[in-house]
């Protein structure tokens, strides 16, 4: 990885190579300081990564056998904390939610133009800048902390309270020296507890003189510790302008005898040394390479080097692989640089190559070694991950399975290749929850046990039936490491001797076993336990998609019906209705009479009951196809297409919304029809329309004679009219036609005394 003042190193990654080769170039353009390299591919991006160490990664998002954020994933398992960029065409607020929940550094979308590179461009070398100061933070924090708690000197941090010094935090030594526990003296004036009667007076000027800022460079003072009275070397540091600092005491009392107790510290160390379970190097650095001073013996059971081959060797050259010392040289900076190291990596052993968790341990002002290299196998743990890795590939055949019989037999194959246990199955609980079935199981199964046997919750007497409901009901997995120590189980029941059996919820149960008694580790148990996971997953999934498929089914079959209904009533009710209209004017041609006139009446309102019919059923709850619509024109257009007679209309509103044309129309007409059918205001018997705008919508409101409070409530439901022509349909088509826009309807008293509808949530589109 490059210095801040050198180059930042790049790695840029998309299937587009045209598109790469134009992005280094306008981002090397943009700022010298980045050096980019590219790739067409995912995993020759891993590769790369692999080989040689970059400042920043900038990934697209779909591309083929792997995306961006897949990406993201896998070189977070070896590079945790380098900054990633998603720079991607595929721009969604889905993409962009998930790369954020991830933990994806950046998220660019690409542009049609080059300035998107010069964005780009600040966007790395922020990510860059602010990962640096991080890890450059993280590392002198560590020092200073390693620092405090390594001094062989008690050490105390304290704030001043006027003239009192409050303790803050204390180090090791300060506990061993004096006998008190930070929990004891946190919080306390440190003068009460250390410092003699007779010395007080002394004390305060002291305080008095870091308060003002006055820094103590060695002064002698007697102070009471765990064995009595003793003299120290006071030295300060003080920051905060006086108000806060550090104390270092440094025993002169008895240097002899603090010569012996140092000598029997080192040799409890070097006790501690030989006998650390974990293979462990002391080093020195000579010529900036870490070399050999002294190896313990998990060391040498580990590495196969004894003392006498070790000691003098530089560590690279006995442990580090051929392919592997570009990234030793990197760690061997950071380690001389004051960082604490903890990392994986890969180092030579007895054995061949083996994984190891590397930790090192730092000592200062040490004249025979500079630290501690601490190298922790964990070769079955990566064994274990990689075993998961293969079981979550081979899962996906599960996740992408619908069917439930085929989901059970990825299942069990999944679990004996992965388990490679030779007896694996699924049995699903049946639709009166009496029989756990089996629905799948392995060959070897079926070939030593034939048909595998139904578990019955009504008999008792069966432990295997016991056993396996008991799983199923409780929902708690059960671990039968030998089954022959269960009471009454005839060995010829069954040709399994040990085995996990886990609950898929309201499913069933999965289980894995062996002929053999104690066959399955914790690392099979634990895969065992995510393969059921999957497992219950996909069932629930299955069967959330069943009750969907069904669910359109029945809508389906509503919506043909739905269209027979329209069907009879556009022909079968409609021209019956039209010949009755044709025969009734040829009536009244030939005769008057009152009848023939409430006959025609009758007609009328049939036809209107059948065209709001028509237009509930062919509308339902269709998507709206939204546009800008202007109000005052349509409102006018609205107009002539109703019988208006004497009503007159007012539109005080030039707004645009966002709405379907024709669905608004429909709106505006049932609404002034409304009015003008009911209303009887102003001088000349006609009633006043008028329409306007509110904050976050419209109204349409009229000064005819109202609808009373208690029956405002009904108004929208079908059937309601409170005259006798009307079909009562009306507003109820105005109430679906806002719902359909997200609107919200309601009904008041106007201005007037007439009604006011006021519709909000509307969509402005102004200019």
């Amino acid at each position: 990885m490059s210095g801040w003042d050198g180059s930042i190193d790049v790695l840029h990654v998309d299937d587009d190579p045209g598109l790469t080769e134009v992005a280094a170039r306008f981002l090397e353009r943009e700022d010298s300081r980045l050096d980019v390299e590219t790739t067409t591919g995912a995993r020759e991006a891993l590769d790369r990564l692999a080989d040689r160490e970059f400042d920043c990664v900038v990934s697209d998002y779909d591309m083929p056998r792997m995306d961006g954020l897949e990406l993201f994933e896998s070189v977070r398992e070896t590079h945790p904390d380098l900054p990633f960029i998603l720079f991607t065409g595929k721009g969604s607020e889905a993409v962009a939610g998930e790369a954020v929940s991830v933990g994806v550094t950046d998220y660019l979308q690409k542009g049609a133009g080059t300035e998107q590179y010069g964005l780009l461009a600040n966007r790395i070398t922020n990510a860059v800048s602010q990962f640096r100061a991080e890890r450059r933070l993280e590392a002198e924090h560590r020092r200073f902390h390693v620092l405090f708690e390594r001094l062989t000197q008690p050490t105390v941090e304290v704030e001043l309270d006027g003239e009192t010094p409050v303790v803050r935090r204390v180090n090791p030594a300060f506990e061993e020296v004096f006998g008190y526990s930070a929990d004891e003296i946190v919080g306390e004036s440190l003068d009460e507890y250390i410092v003699p009667d007779d010395r007080e007076e002394e004390a305060r000027r002291i305080n008095r003189r870091v308060r003002d800022g006055g820094r103590i460079f060695s002064k002698e003072v007697t102070r009471v510790t765990a064995d009595g009275e003793r003299e120290f070397l006071l030295q300060n540091a003080v920051y905060r302008e006086g108000s806060a600092g550090f104390a270092i005491y440094t025993d002169v009392t008895g240097r002899a005898a603090r010569k012996r107790e140092l000598e029997r510290k080192n040799t409890r160390l070097a006790a501690l040394f030989e006998n650390f379970p974990e293979p462990t190097v002391a080093y020195r650095y000579e010529d900036d390479e870490p070399h050999v001073v002294d190896v313990n013996e998990a060391f040498v059971e580990t590495f196969g080097y004894d003392e006498e081959r070790a000691v003098g060797e530089p560590i690279d050259d006995l442990l580090v692989p051929p392919d592997r010392h570009e990234t030793a040289e990197r760690i061997d900076e950071r380690v001389r640089a004051g960082e604490t190291v903890d990392e994986h990596l890969r180092r030579r052993t007895a054995d061949g190559v083996r994984e190891f968790r590397f930790r090192n341990v730092r000592l200062v002002d040490d004249e025979t070694i500079d630290g501690y290299a601490i190298y922790a196998d964990v070769t079955e743990r990566a064994e274990e991950l990689t075993t998961l890795r293969q079981l979550q590939h081979r899962a996906q055949g599960v996740i992408r399975a619908n069917d439930r019989t085929r989901v059970a037999e990825i299942a069990v194959d999944v679990a004996k290749g992965t388990l490679d246990l030779p007896f694996a199955g699924v049995h699903f609980v049946d639709d009166e929850g009496a029989v756990l079935e089996p629905v799948a199981v392995t060959d070897e199964g079926r070939d030593r046990a034939g048909e595998a046997p139904a578990y019955e919750r009504t008999d008792p007497d069966r432990t295997i039936d016991r056993v396996n409901w008991g799983v199923f009901e409780s929902g708690d997995p059960a671990v039968v490491d030998d089954l022959r120590e269960y009471e009454a189980v005839d060995e010829t029941e069954t040709p399994t001797r040990s085995g996990v059996i886990l609950p898929l919820d309201d499913h069933g149960i999965l289980f894995a076993a062996s002929p053999e008694p104690n066959a399955l580790t914790e690392s099979d148990r634990h895969l065992a336990d995510i393969l059921a996971t999957i497992l219950t997953a996909v069932l629930d999934r299955a069967e959330r998609e069943r009750a969907l498929h069904e669910q359109k089914r029945l809508l389906e079959d509503r919506t043909d019906r739905l269209d027979e209904l329209v069907s009879v009533i556009s022909h079968d009710l409609r021209s019956p209705l039209n010949v009755a209209k044709g025969r009734l004017d040829l009536a009244r041609n030939d005769c008057e009479s009152a009848h023939l006139e409430d006959a025609a009446g009758a007609v009328e309102r049939s036809r209107a009951i059948v065209e709001d019919l028509l237009a509930l059923a062919r509308e339902g709850d269709r998507a709206t196809e939204t546009g800008a619509v202007s109000l005052a024109p349509l409102v006018e257009d609205c107009w002539q297409n109703v019988p208006t007679g004497r009503a007159t209309l007012s539109v005080e509103t030039d707004r645009t919304v966002e709405a379907d044309r024709s669905r608004l129309r429909q709106l505006l007409e049932n609404l002034v029809g409304n009015s003008v059918e009911h209303g009887s205001a102003g001088e000349d018997g006609g009633v006043t329309v008028t329409v306007g705008a509110v904050e976050d919508g419209f109204f349409v409101a009229d000064d005819g004679p109202g609808i009373p409070p208690d029956d405002r409530a009904d108004v929208f439901e079908s059937g309601y009219s409170t005259g006798e022509d009307g079909t009562g349909l009306g507003l109820s088509i105005v109430e679906q036609v806002a719902r359909e826009h997200g609107w919200e309807v309601a009904l008041t008293e106007s201005d007037d005394g007439g009604v006011h509808f006021e519709f909000t949530g509307v969509e402005f589109v102004d200019d």
